[in-house]
């Protein structure tokens, strides 16, 4: 397989982007992941942990609630930037 250099740096940008958001996850006591929705294999960020106390602030930012999991996900990572920013 061969994965050219600009590929690779975006890879490095988006494990960066997703390393700090789990970070800041834990800072706030939740914990930060990905939603495997219907199996396909295509993960949503999403969190999880003792989110009752944000609830509200991440439905406002676009989070749908997976009961199945018990974890709030989001189309993308930017809804989840913001909602982790307000909370």
């Amino acid at each position: 397989m061969f994965i050219s250099h600009t590929v690779r740096k975006s890879l490095n940008e988006l494990d960066e982007r997703l390393n700090k958001l789990a970070a800041l996850a834990d800072e706030k006591g939740l914990k930060f992941g990905q939603y495997l929705k219907g199996g396909n294999g295509y993960g949503f960020p999403a969190l999880s942990g003792n989110t009752f106390s944000v609830k509200d602030s991440l439905k406002a930012h676009g989070a749908k609630f997976a009961g199945d999991s018990k974890v709030w996900y989001f189309e993308t990572i930017d809804q989840a930037e913001a909602a982790l920013a307000a909370t």
